[in-house]
């Protein structure tokens, strides 16, 4: 929410992802919304094999309107609306475990946990703090390990920026040419996005709340797991020049 306008509502179509790590889930898909009836027909037909009906609603204008079936079948469409249904019931939950999160992590030293604009608020698809390993004293690595030992399901990073990705590496998307690419001089080494590279490969702690529903006690108990290992980084430091 932004000034009092839910995510989807800013532009001309919202686009939500409705696969099984997100808060409301139909298992695979998605959906889009929007108020304009133009760009709600036109994507009714892409979702429906496109080209192949427009002549039936009196479509003059075919640019654009590929073929193809994104059809969501009527039982995981079902499945999705009783979610919606009860969207700020389970919305609410997940947020009341991010912020136990957010008040118990964000005393530690060397992380820097999420905050919400006052104008805004946030549904937490995932939990995430930003760790300095120079103040820690300790590497991402050893972290997770140590929280893993104690039963603290974090990861790091997420996916890596999508430049690093192959079509952008090789610039090469569409045949063997170099299409899009070969028009420009763009080049997608790394140092592109310093910030966001080095929160990928060093930074990011996350905890997929959508993945786990846990009680009071079980969140205190992660809390308890963070500082236990803050607490006792200097041997996890020591450990980890053993192992250099």
């Amino acid at each position: 929410m932004e000034n009092g306008k839910p995510a989807g509502t800013i532009g001309h179509i919202g686009v939500f992802s409705l696969n099984v790590h997100k808060h409301i889930q139909t298992g695979e898909g998605g959906l889009c919304v929007t108020n304009n009836d133009d760009l709600a027909l036109r994507m009714q037909l892409i979702r429906n094999h496109g080209e192949n009906v427009v002549g039936d609603v009196e479509i003059a204008e075919i640019a654009n309107t590929p073929g193809l079936n994104f059809r969501m079948t009527e039982l995981s469409a079902a499945v999705g609306v009783g979610q919606i249904e009860r969207a700020e019931e389970i919305i609410g939950g997940r947020v009341a475990i991010a912020e136990r999160l957010t008040a118990g992590i964000g005393q530690i030293e060397g992380f820097k946990v999420p905050a919400v604009r006052s104008d805004c608020s946030h549904v937490y698809y995932v939990w995430t703090a930003d760790m300095d390993p120079d103040a820690l004293g300790i590497s991402r690595e050893t972290l997770l390990a140590a929280l893993h030992a104690e039963g603290v399901p974090a990861a790091g990073g997420y996916v890596p920026p999508l430049y690093r990705l192959p079509m952008f590496r090789e610039r090469r998307a569409i045949g063997r040419d170099g299409f899009p690419f070969a028009g420009s001089n763009r080049s997608y080494a790394d140092g592109l996005c310093p910030v966001a590279e080095r929160l990928h490969e060093t930074g990011f702690v996350t905890y997929e709340i959508c993945g786990f529903d846990p009680d009071p006690d079980q969140l205190d108990q992660m809390v308890a797991a963070f500082h236990k290992v803050f607490e006792g980084r200097e041997k996890l430091a020591a450990w980890e020049r053993e192992q250099a």
